[in-house]
């Protein structure tokens, strides 16, 4: 059986792109994608089903671009989450108080 990175290797060139149009629509490096597809790194969870979810549906280069935006945002959230989380236990080692005393409010 193919590991996910040697899936998504192989949606990728079915689907013609590049590594780099790939890491876009993931909001990844390209080289974070060449160390998936030869298996030297493992997606964390959220990028793994994120990328189960974008293989297991066939399309072409048009809807690929036009999808890209809408899937950035997802990771660019999951991302922010994670950030905040490590950013909570940083701040509570220094402080020396539990991470779940820490509070971060973001305003925009």
């Amino acid at each position: 059986m193919l590991s996910l990175g040697e899936r998504l290797r192989a949606w990728r060139k079915a689907n013609r792109l590049t590594a780099e149009q790939v890491a876009a629509l993931l909001g990844v490096s390209r080289v974070t994608i060449w160390h998936w597809e030869r298996t030297e790194r493992k997606a964390n969870k959220p990028y793994r089903e994120h990328i189960e979810t974008l293989i297991a549906r066939p399309f072409g280069m048009d809807q690929a671009l036009d999808a890209q935006a809408e899937e950035r945002d997802q990771v660019n959230s999951l991302r922010l989450h994670q950030e905040i989380r490590v950013s909570k236990e940083r701040i509570a080692f220094l402080a020396g108080v539990n991470p779940a005393d820490v509070e971060i409010n973001i305003s925009y």
